[in-house]
């Protein structure tokens, strides 16, 4: 029976992302179609952070390392090493993936604060040595002219192919992140979230599940780091900033930490709202920084605290958000 609701779960969200997919059919703008590109890159970004800090409870604030490696790998080997395209998004997963396994281990030892820290240094230290790799990064002028996304003979030039092609990718990274939250090694993260003690006494390897939570958004985020790269045709060191791990984890805790609809909705508010307030010019900034002090006062749990509160989007919970709750209450693993 479990089985048949998720299957309707996501036969129904797949016809509503297919919907969603025809908007380039109706008309709308290039420019539109291009920032719906950048917000499927930073939902999977919400998405890679969502599986250490949302979770399993590892506040990181290094994601603009994974996003950054990432966005390196795939133009170097697609232009100086002939991969394909492809190989080159692969490759940077895999090499993002040993990325988050390292900085696992490294930080096995430290939380709280002292872990965001740490994860945090691992960009400013990528960032270095994108700006002194001139040879093979370019310095501080970066990479230019990037290629296009392309299979093969198929490419992806236009905006609504690139828009298309996102679509099916978050889609993917969606049906992933369900399942893992949905899954034994799910629950194991949501046990160590809750109390280490106790998920020790139950047998469940905190060091191995802590360090697994790293390596899977490792690979998230060098997936969205290789389409990064790809969608802007340009990319210089400034992708390890320290406002682009901010920005990534604002996503996570605006949205609702701890839930994967919070994490999308969280990256596609934060995606679109500079773009909202950005014809009131030097005053944009001002606005943005105060509607987000507001969010987080008055709605410490995320948006989506608010809208579950709403009847009308319980069919959203039926899609998404009803087994999180299922997890929370089955929190227990075995060993």
């Amino acid at each position: 029976m479990l089985n048949i609701k998720r299957k309707l779960k996501f036969a129904v969200l797949g016809g509503l992302l297919t919907l969603f997919a025809m908007l380039p059919l109706l008309g709308i703008s290039r420019f539109f179609l291009y920032l719906f590109s950048q917000t499927f890159i930073y939902i999977i970004l919400a998405l890679s952070l969502h599986i250490v800090a949302g979770l399993s409870g590892q506040f990181s604030l290094g994601h603009a390392a994974f996003l950054g490696l990432g966005a390196y790998t795939s133009p170097i080997l697609t232009m100086r090493f002939g991969f394909p395209f492809w190989g080159g998004i692969c490759c940077s997963m895999v090499f993002c993936g040993f990325l988050g396994l390292f900085m696992g281990v490294s930080c096995l030892k430290v939380r709280g604060v002292y872990l965001a820290l740490v994860t945090l240094g691992f960009g400013m230290i990528l960032e270095r040595l994108c700006m002194n790799l001139t040879g093979l990064t370019g310095g501080g002028l970066g990479i230019i002219d990037i290629p296009h996304l392309a299979f093969g003979q198929l490419k992806f030039s236009s905006e609504a192919s690139i828009f298309f092609l996102f679509v099916v990718i978050v889609y993917l990274v969606i049906y992933l992140s369900f399942n893992i939250r949905n899954s034994r090694m799910g629950r194991a993260f949501v046990t160590i979230r809750e109390n280490e003690v106790a998920a020790a006494t139950m047998g469940v390897n905190i060091s191995k599940y802590k360090v697994i939570a790293f390596l899977i958004s490792g690979v998230f985020g060098g997936l969205a780091g290789g389409l990064f790269a790809h969608l802007k045709g340009y990319i210089d060191p400034s992708v390890f900033s320290i406002e682009t791990s901010l920005l990534i984890f604002c996503m996570v805790i605006i949205g609702g930490m701890g839930s994967l609809p919070g994490a999308v909705i969280g990256a596609v508010l934060l995606s679109f709202l500079p773009e909202i307030v950005r014809p009131l010019a030097e005053y944009r900034m001002l606005i943005y920084g105060i509607l987000l002090i507001i969010l987080i006062i008055f709605m410490p749990k995320g948006i989506i605290s608010l809208i579950r509160k709403i009847p009308r989007f319980k069919i959203f919970w039926f899609l998404l958000g009803s087994a999180e709750k299922n997890v929370d209450k089955h929190n227990t693993v075995a060993p």
